[in-house]
């Protein structure tokens, strides 16, 4: 039976392995992000870029019966941004979400999950599942949040870091800012439990400048289209 997650403001799912409702999954396990380009200046396509430079599309996913079509063109520089999505379907059906058709799109390569990536590289949205029967505590959540914080940071370059932590419900987000490889950039990294079990970690990378309107055109579109299968991950991870 199908979970829909819609939210108002954070994505990047990321976990490997989960048992019993007393056992943390193991953030060892937890795939490392791409890298940002150093000296990033604009998200493509960007509502607010002066002059998005031209760059070829790439396609959405290499993952068997996943579709993700390339194509999506970087917008003219002035006027409304109307980003163009297409749906990734997860080949075993644990979840489907829209990304736009002009990211580059890849499954995790260990786990059930998605790395997205604008074309440039100057955000990397990350999105990954695992279930537990039992509900996960507060506690847990905070300290897999962390974890993964510091495996996902290890390979930057990174300076004057600011990230606070808040629960809300079946919810724990881990947000702030950094510099990253010289690039000012928001950092969200978010662990919720579905009513089905279903833990997603999300994490997000987008320069600080960009994360205003990144949150409305992309993030939250993302977000709401999200829809996950309690079942099928559920089996996957108990395999």
């Amino acid at each position: 039976m199908g979970t829909r997650l819609i939210r108002g403001a954070a994505l990047a799912l990321l976990l490997a392995g989960c048992g019993q409702a007393t056992r943390r999954p193991d953030a060892g396990a937890l795939p490392i992000v791409p890298t940002l380009a150093p000296a990033v200046t604009s998200v493509a396509p960007s509502p607010i870029a002066a002059s998005p430079a031209p760059a070829t599309p790439t396609s959405g996913s290499s993952a068997p019966a996943t579709t993700v079509p390339a194509g999506g063109a970087a917008p003219a520089a002035t006027g409304a941004l109307t980003p163009t999505f297409a749906t990734y379907r997860e080949p075993r059906g644990t979840f489907t979400v829209s990304v736009p058709d002009n990211w580059q799109t890849t499954p995790l390569a260990a786990g059930i999950g998605i790395t997205s990536v604008a074309y440039n590289a100057t955000a990397i949205a990350t999105i990954s599942l695992t279930w537990q029967a039992g509900e996960i505590s507060p506690t847990a959540m905070a300290q897999i949040a962390e974890e993964y914080k510091n495996r996902l940071l290890e390979s930057y370059l990174t300076k004057n870091l600011d990230l606070s932590g808040a629960q809300a419900g079946r919810r724990y987000t881990l947000k702030g800012t950094a510099t990253l490889t010289g690039t000012p950039t928001t950092i969200e990294i978010s662990l919720e439990q579905t009513a089905g079990g279903t833990l997603v970690l999300q994490s997000w990378l987008v320069p600080t400048e960009l994360w205003a309107d990144f949150q409305r055109v992309f993030q939250q579109p993302i977000q709401a289209s999200l829809a996950i299968d309690d079942a099928a991950v559920r089996l996957i991870v108990g395999q």
